[in-house]
């Protein structure tokens, strides 16, 4: 029994993960939204930003003059009647999202040259929560790429950005991803260099304080400084002849005929 309510409840966890990962259907109103956002991407959104801003003056210009906020009004006012043409009020345009497109278009107008042909027929629509993406492929003088057209579809009408990117061959692929790879292989080999000079430095610093530590323990060990020796004193009381001598030798310094007069009870030679 155990084992059969453990087969369900992972029957039941395997569907579970599948509902979550399913994509919901788009309404009827996503569906007009994607038509309506490739209509005016393909005819003219992506037509404007290329005929106006791969012109390497006119996009400088637009730069140069134009802050971001009055970048958004004048390009929405270019707009005005194509809105109107598709039954809105206003398409909006964010101005950071324009003043970006315009760089993108100028920088490819030098690579790529100008758009001849717009591929309609390979025009691709993708939707997410937030935004609706049209990608249209082109055909330019130097190097095909396409135009990517981002409407927002929290407030549709309105545009994010517009970008427009070079193809790529097969070879700008692989050294791309060469480059990619030994850039990558590159950080991890300098990274464990790093590591690795770190741990030797703990090697040195551990070196370092045995050595420390050996010295203040033989240091320790050093015997104590020999005080000075005290004079050694000898007795010569018993040396009869000395004696005699140092007494006659008394007597005579006092004027004395003997030495009757004193007594010589000690005499000791100090070295």
């Amino acid at each position: 029994m155990k084992k059969l309510l453990a087969i369900l409840c992972m029957v039941t966890c395997i569907f579970s993960l599948t509902a979550c990962g399913a994509v919901d259907e788009p309404t009827q109103m996503d569906t007009v939204k994607e038509s309506t956002a490739k209509t005016l991407a393909v005819k003219y959104i992506a037509p404007y930003y290329a005929d106006t801003f791969m012109n390497q003056e006119m996009a400088q210009q637009f730069l140069d003059n134009f802050t971001i906020a009055e970048a958004s009004y004048i390009t929405e006012t270019q707009f005005t009647n194509v809105a109107m043409q598709a039954g809105y009020d206003v398409i909006g345009f964010d101005g950071e999202g324009v003043k970006s497109a315009v760089s993108s278009f100028m920088d490819a107008g030098q690579k790529m040259g100008a758009v001849k042909e717009y591929d309609e027929e390979n025009v691709t629509v993708k939707r997410d929560k937030t935004t609706i993406t049209v990608t249209i492929p082109v055909v330019c003088e130097k190097k095909n790429g396409s135009i990517e057209v981002i409407f927002s579809t929290k407030r549709f009408l309105s545009v994010d950005t517009v970008s427009i990117n070079a193809d790529m061959t097969t070879a700008e692929i692989g050294e791309k991803a060469g480059l990619n790879t030994l850039l990558g292989m590159g950080t991890v080999f300098i990274v464990l260099i790093l590591i690795m000079a770190i741990i030797y430095c703990f090697n040195i610093f551990a070196v370092i304080d045995k050595k420390k530590a050996a010295k203040a323990k033989n240091n320790d060990k050093a015997p104590a400084p020999v005080a000075a020796s005290a004079p050694v004193v000898e007795d010569l009381t018993d040396d009869l002849e000395l004696v005699a001598v140092i007494s006659a030798a008394i007597a005579a310094s006092e004027g004395a005929v003997s030495t009757d007069g004193f007594v010589v009870r000690s005499i000791r030679r100090v070295r």
